[in-house]
């Protein structure tokens, strides 16, 4: 039996992004939706290894992700490469 999600929605975007990730996530929580916003998530992703908790996140632990595409994630994506 699979476990329920923990979220609905996931947020991923590029640190200048944080913005409209923010509205988005406020707005979106006055909808009683359950949304992973990083901000929202501090206290909890102290001393983890964020690439591999966050890819968790997004595969397994929400319903849907939305991804804030802009110049600035596809810089970030290169640079990691």
């Amino acid at each position: 039996m699979h476990e329920a999600m923990a979220y609905d929605i996931a947020l991923s975007f590029a640190g200048e992004n944080r913005d409209v990730a923010e509205e988005l996530a406020s707005v979106l929580a006055r909808y009683q939706v359950r949304v992973f916003y990083d901000m929202n998530e501090q206290a909890s992703l102290w001393g983890k290894y964020l690439y591999q908790h966050l890819q968790e996140v997004y595969r397994d632990k929400a319903k849907y992700c939305i991804v804030l595409v802009s110049p600035a994630l596809c810089r970030e994506a290169v640079d990691k490469a």
